[in-house]
C-alpha cells in the first residue's frame, strides 16, 4: 500500500494544502509534493518490527538538526525560499533515510531493497495518479469535488489492477471477509472460548519449543515489536496458557500444551483407488504396487509396504485415524484394518471409470476438520508429515525442488498463491516446483473442492486440479522443502 498512498499525496498536495491548511500555504505544495515520495522510502518499517525504534528516533533527529542547521545557513545568507528549504529537506531526507538503510543492509544483515522488479508494477501504476489528478482538475474546480474524484477514480483503477494481477494481498483480505473475520483468525479452542489468534498461537508454540524467554528474545525471533509481542502474550497470560517468572521470562502451562495438543492434526486420508482404465485387465490379480514390501535403507522390497509405512509415519506424528480409499483389489487392504485399529478402509466402487476426486468424495461425510491427504505410491521423508503438522497454515500444498523422475506434476505460483498446476512446464509461465502429493486440508477448502467438483463433466477429475480450480478465489497456503527425499513408485514387475 505503500505506493499508492505515496503517489496519492503526490498526486494531491495541492488539495490537500488547502483544505487543511488554506489557499496562504500554497507554496508549500511542493514540500508536500516531496513527502509524499518519502512516504515510500519507508525503511524505517523494517526497524519498527525489528524492535529498533531508538534507532528511527536517532536518524529522524539527526535528519531534524541536520535540515535546522541548513536552514540557518540559508537565513544567513539570505537565501532562505521555499524552494531552496525543500532542497534542505530533500538533503536531510535522504541523510535519514541513508542512516536506516545502512543500518538493516551492513548491521542487520536483512537484504532490504527499495525497489525490485516485483515493486515496480504497483509503482508503474501508481504514478497513474499524477496525470489522473490533472485531468480531474481540468474538469472540476472546487476543491473538495477534485479530491473525491480523484481518489475515487484512483482506487478503482488500483482495485482493478489489484484483481487483474491477483495480488495475494487484497485476495486475503476478500477471502477474510468472506468467511468472516473470527473463523479467518482464530484457532478455535475444543473446550469453547475465543480460541486463539494465528500471532498469538505462534508465540506459545514459540515458547513452548524455547523456554524461558523474555520479551525481546520472542520480539527478535518473530520479526515483531516488543509492543506487539507484550499485546499479544497479555492474551496469553490472562488466560493461563503462559507464565512469567520475576525474571520477565516466559513458560507454557499445561493448558498451553493442551492448546498446542488441541491444534495437532488427528486424521489423514490415503487416496489407494487409482489405476489406470486401459491397465486395468492387465493387473487385475497383482497385489498394489503400494502394498509391495519396500525396504527402509535401500528402498527395494523389503519388510514392510508403502502404504504401511506411511500409516506408521502419520501414527508417529499425532494422526489418531486413518482413512484409506480403495478400489482396485481393495481386499488387500482389509489386512491394514486388522493390524491397525485406527485404520479405515472406505471403497470407491467406480474406481476404474472415475479420477482422485471422486475417491475423495467418499470421505466428506467422515470429516469435521483438518485433516492431511496423501498420494499412496510416495515413499518420503518424515520431516514432509512434520512440516505440515507444523504449519499454522489451515491449507498447505507441500512442494519441493524438481526431482527429474519423469513423472513431474509442476506447480506455478503467483502473488503468494497456487496459479497452476500442469504435468506440461510449457502449460506454465515460472515453475516454482513440484507437487509432492502430501498435502493439509481445512474442511473449508474441502467444501470448495466438492463444489467445483459438481460443476465438472470430467468423470476423471483430479483433486490436485480441484484445488487448482479454487484457488482463483481462495488463497491456498503452500510450503516448500528444499532438499527433501522423496519419490513415487511407479509400476512394478514381478516375475513368477
Amino acid at each position: 500500500m505503500l505506493f499508492p498512498i505515496a503517489m496519492g499525496i503526490t498526486a494531491l498536495s495541492r488539495e490537500i494544502i488547502v483544505l487543511f491548511g488554506g489557499d496562504q500555504y500554497l507554496p508549500a505544495t511542493g514540500v508536500l509534493s516531496i513527502f509524499g515520495i518519502y512516504k515510500y522510502i519507508i525503511s524505517k518499517q523494517i526497524l519498527y518490527v525489528k524492535g529498533k525504534e531508538r534507532i528511527i528516533v536517532g536518524s529522524v533527529i539527526g535528519g531534524g538538526v541536520l535540515n535546522l542547521m541548513m536552514n540557518i545557513l540559508l537565513l544567513s545568507l539570505g537565501l532562505f525560499t521555499p524552494q531552496t528549504a525543500i532542497i534542505t529537506t530533500c538533503v536531510a531526507i535522504f541523510f535519514q533515510v541513508t542512516i536506516m538503510y545502512t543500518i538493516i543492509r551492513k548491521y542487520m544483515k536483512i537484504d532490504y531493497k527499495l525497489l525490485t522488479w516485483d515493486k515496480l508494477k504497483y509503482l508503474a501504476i501508481s504514478i497513474s495518479f499524477i496525470p489522473i489528478a490533472y485531468l480531474v482538475r481540468k474538469v472540476l474546480i472546487r476543491t473538495s469535488k477534485v479530491t473525491i474524484v480523484t481518489v475515487v477514480v484512483c482506487a478503482a483503477i488500483y482495485l482493478l489492477f489489484l484483481i487483474l494481477i491477483k495480488d495475494s494481498n487484497l485476495y486475503f483480505v476478500l477471502e477474510r471477509i468472506r468467511v468472516g473475520k473470527n473463523k479467518e483468525e482464530l484457532i478455535p479452542s475444543q473446550k469453547g472460548g475465543r480460541g486463539m489468534n494465528i500471532q498469538e498461537f505462534r508465540i506459545l508454540k514459540l515458547i513452548h519449543r524455547n523456554t524461558k524467554q523474555n520479551l525481546l528474545e520472542i520480539s527478535e525471533q518473530m520479526g515483531l515489536s516488543q509492543g506487539t509481542v507484550k499485546n499479544l502474550t497479555y492474551y496469553l497470560l490472562e488466560n493461563t496458557y503462559i507464565k512469567q517468572n520475576f525474571k520477565g521470562e516466559y513458560t507454557i502451562t499445561s493448558k498451553g500444551l493442551e492448546m498446542i495438543e488441541e491444534a495437532i492434526i488427528k486424521t489423514a486420508v490415503i487416496l489407494a483407488a487409482g489405476i489406470k482404465p486401459e491397465t486395468n485387465h492387465i493387473v487385475k490379480d497383482v497385489i498394489p504396487k503400494e502394498l509391495l514390501q519396500i525396504d527402509e535403507k535401500t528402498l527395494s522390497l523389503g519388510e514392510k509396504g508403502l502404504v504401511e509405512r506411511s500409516i506408521q509415519i502419520l501414527l508417529k506424528n499425532g494422526i489418531e485415524r486413518i482413512i484409506i480409499v480403495t478400489g482396485h483389489q481393495s481386499r488387500f487392504y482389509n489386512e491394514l484394518t486388522e493390524r491397525y485399529k485406527c485404520v479405515y478402509v472406505i471403497e470407491n466402487i467406480d474406481y476404474a471409470s472415475t479420477g482422485s476426486m471422486a475417491s475423495l468424495a467418499k470421505i466428506v461425510d467422515f470429516i469435521d476438520s483438518n485433516f492431511i491427504l496423501l498420494e499412496n505410491h510416495l515413499i518420503y521423508e518424515e520431516k514432509a508429515i512434520k512440516q505440515l503438522q507444523n504449519t499454522e497454515k489451515k491449507d498447505c500444498i507441500l512442494i519441493s525442488n524438481i526431482a527429474n523422475s519423469g513423472d513431474e506434476v509442476y506447480v506455478e505460483i503467483i502473488n503468494n498463491n497456487i496459479n497452476k498446476i500442469s504435468k506440461s512446464k510449457e502449460a506454465l509461465g515460472s515453475i516454482y516446483g513440484e507437487w509432492v502429493g502430501i498435502t493439509k486440508i481445512s474442511k473449508e477448502l474441502l467444501d470448495l473442492m466438492m463444489l467445483a467438483y459438481s460443476k465438472t463433466t470430467n468423470p476423471y477429475y483430479d483433486y490436485k486440479y480441484a484445488i487448482e480450480d479454487v484457488a482463483r478465489n481462495y488463497m491456498v497456503g503452500f510450503q516448500k522443502i528444499d532438499h527433501l527425499i522423496w519419490t513415487k513408485v511407479k509400476e512394478v514387475s514381478i516375475n513368477d
